[in-house]
């Protein structure tokens, strides 16, 4: 079965076709969570929150074929949610709580440790150049890995005007790309 026939079974009341879902979609809910929250704590309650809610009502989904749609925006929103509350604890001098470092950057996995820690960082960094929705359109597209039509539902966004905002992420993306390897190709000189 795939995801539409599973949801359209679960929109029924099949608890077998919804468990089915969630091991299907857990690990992406996660890096999504992760990606943007950057503590596995916080990561694992939205998840748990998001499948919660999504057993709670999905019975009013209308669509099955939309389901992932769907869920990722309960998750884009539960992410939000807590973004507002790290911030809100912010303001009273309870900072965001940092992810610990589990272990020492050294040998092979120390090496690939720290060179995902730096790409996240110079994403980080990228994405923070971009307009808020041009940001979240490029994360869902090409962190995520989604489609575009999924992304409309996502952010209930018509296509034409999904299309624009990730053009202009990925041209921006490329005039930062080449910036960087003209920066390389002159420091190596």
């Amino acid at each position: 079965m795939d995801t539409r026939d599973l949801a359209r079974a679960a929109i029924e009341g099949s608890r077998q076709a919804f468990e089915r879902l969630v091991a299907m979609h857990r690990e992406g809910i996660y890096r999504m969570a992760y990606a943007r929250l950057r503590n596995v704590s916080d990561a694992e309650d939205v998840v748990q929150d998001v499948f919660l809610r999504a057993y709670r009502t999905v019975g009013s989904l209308r669509e099955p074929s939309m389901f992932r749609a769907w869920l990722y925006r309960i998750a884009l929103n539960r992410v939000r949610d807590v973004g507002r509350r790290r911030k809100i604890l912010g303001v009273f001098g309870f900072g965001a709580r940092e992810e610990p470092e589990t272990h020492a950057a050294t040998g092979p996995d120390g090496f690939d440790m720290l060179a995902a820690k730096r790409f996240w960082e110079r994403l980080d960094g990228f994405l923070e150049t971009l307009s808020p929705i041009q940001r979240e359109v490029f994360r869902l597209r090409f962190v995520d890995g989604l489609a575009i039509h999924e992304i409309c539902g996502i952010l209930g966004k018509n296509e034409s005007t999904v299309k624009t905002h990730l053009y202009r992420a990925v041209e921006r993306f490329r005039e930062v790309a080449g910036l960087f390897e003209r920066t390389a190709g002159e420091a190596s000189r």
